[in-house]
């Protein structure tokens, strides 16, 4: 895949791919040398591994950012889930589509 784009995944990223990706490129298990770029999503397992060979991205959350400390889960999900009624209501937030 030499000078194509390359987008990477590895097993803590096997979900949708990016929208921004691309038409052309290539999605892939395993980086390969002379590629172009490649790209993925970060992942803390692979932390020391994985920036070494790629440009890594955030990882899409899927709760809201709660935009000040929280001294406990309790008042964490307090926080984080005020007007939420239902899973549909979380994914909306975030734009996250159910399959």
């Amino acid at each position: 895949m030499a000078g194509r784009d390359v987008w990477l995944v590895h097993p803590w990223s096997l979900g949708p791919l990016p929208t921004a990706l691309p038409v052309d490129t290539v999605v892939i298990g395993a980086a390969l040398a002379g590629a172009r770029s490649v790209r993925s999503i970060a992942e803390p397992h692979l932390a020391s591994w994985l920036p070494r060979w790629a440009t890594c991205e955030a990882a899409p959350t899927l709760f809201p950012l709660v935009d000040r400390r929280c001294d406990s889960f309790s008042q964490w999900w307090a926080r984080t889930s005020h007007g939420l009624h239902s899973a549909a209501d979380l994914l909306a937030v975030n734009e996250v589509t159910a399959s």
